[in-house]
């Protein structure tokens, strides 16, 4: 059917996140605050390396949603158990700003910081 099937399909289900459904992962949390939540995923295996994936996080309207004490200073994912990921977010201290995340092993974060420059 097509990539405007595809994009058809992605818009609509990026429209059904709202305040439930945000809601639902702070209940979860509620309901599971005594018990040890482990990941889903076996760091080990999970890398990308040498390749990369990019996502973009700029279209979701993270600012729009209020939990109870308005709109989020910023939105970013607590923990990735994967290498080789970059992520581009809306940067919370200038509006239309743009920060990235980038998920590297520990050993490969340092060879990253000697080759990485800062764009102001």
């Amino acid at each position: 059917e097509g990539v405007g099937y595809g994009a058809r399909l992605i818009k609509e289900a990026v429209g059904k996140v709202d305040g439930d459904y945000f809601q639902s992962f702070i209940d979860f949390g509620e309901v599971n605050k005594e018990k040890e939540l482990v990941p889903s995923q076996d760091v080990g295996d999970n890398f990308l390396s040498p390749n990369l994936e990019v996502d973009s996080w700029l279209g979701f309207r993270f600012h729009e949603v209020d939990m109870g004490a308005g709109a989020p200073y910023a939105f970013r994912p607590s923990w990735i158990p994967m290498e080789g990921l970059v992520i581009f977010v809306p940067a919370p201290s200038e509006k239309g700003g743009v920060d990235l995340i980038i998920t590297l092993f520990k050993e490969h974060a340092e060879m990253f910081k000697k080759i990485a420059h800062f764009i102001d």
